[in-house]
C-alpha cells in the first residue's frame, strides 16, 4: 500500500513537471520577439501565471504532506520507502522553485513589454507635440492677418506671398530647432 501511495505521488510529480516545462517552453517561445507581443500573448501569460499559481497551491501542501510522511507518524516506512519519500520531496521542491522561476520570468516579460510600450508611446506623443508646435506657428501668423485691423503689408498686392514666406520660414526654423536639439 505504501509503495503504491508513493508511486502515485511520483507520477503526480512527473505530470506536474511535464506541464511546468511545457509552460516554460511556451514562455521562451513568446519572448523571442518581445517587441511583437500582442494581446493574445498577454492573455497567454495571464493563463500561464494562473496555472502556475494553481500548481504552487497544490505543490506546497504536497511537500508538507511528504515531510509529514517522512516522520513516519502516519505510515510505516521501510528504508527504501524512506529514500523514495526523500526523492519525492526533493523533486517536489524543485517543481516549486521551477514554478516560482517561471512566474518571475512572466512578470519580467510583462514589465519589459510595458516599458517598451511606454517608450513607444512617449516617442509618438513627442512627435505629435512637436508637429503641433510646428503647425501652430503658421496658425498664429495666419490668424493675425485674418483680423479686421490695419496690419503691415495690408495694401500690398504681394502681402499673401510675403506672409506665406514668413510662415514657411518660421515653421522651418522651429522644425530645424527641434531637429538640432533632438526633440523630434
Amino acid at each position: 500500500k505504501t509503495k503504491l501511495f508513493l508511486q502515485v505521488f511520483a507520477e503526480m510529480n512527473t505530470t506536474y513537471s511535464s506541464f511546468i516545462n511545457s509552460i516554460a517552453r511556451s514562455v521562451r517561445r513568446v519572448t523571442v520577439n518581445l517587441e511583437r507581443i500582442g494581446n493574445k500573448e498577454i492573455q497567454q501569460f495571464v493563463m500561464f501565471e494562473s496555472s502556475l499559481n494553481d500548481f504552487l497551491a497544490a505543490l506546497v501542501p504536497t511537500n508538507t504532506l511528504l515531510d509529514s510522511l517522512l516522520s513516519g507518524k502516519f505510515l510505516r516506512l521501510y528504508d527504501e520507502d524512506h529514500e523514495l519519500v526523500e526523492d519525492l520531496m526533493l523533486s517536489n521542491r524543485q517543481l516549486i522553485e521551477l514554478c516560482q522561476s517561471n512566474m518571475r520570468s512572466i512578470a519580467n516579460i510583462r514589465e519589459g513589454y510595458s516599458t517598451i510600450m511606454t517608450n513607444n508611446l512617449n516617442r509618438v506623443i513627442k512627435l505629435l507635440t512637436a508637429l503641433t508646435i510646428v503647425l501652430a506657428v503658421p496658425t498664429i501668423i495666419g490668424s493675425f492677418y485674418g483680423m479686421n485691423v490695419r496690419l503691415p503689408l495690408a495694401d500690398s498686392p504681394d502681402a499673401f506671398l510675403v506672409v506665406l514666406g514668413i510662415t514657411i520660414l518660421a515653421s522651418v526654423g522651429v522644425l530645424a530647432l527641434f531637429l538640432k536639439n533632438r526633440w523630434l
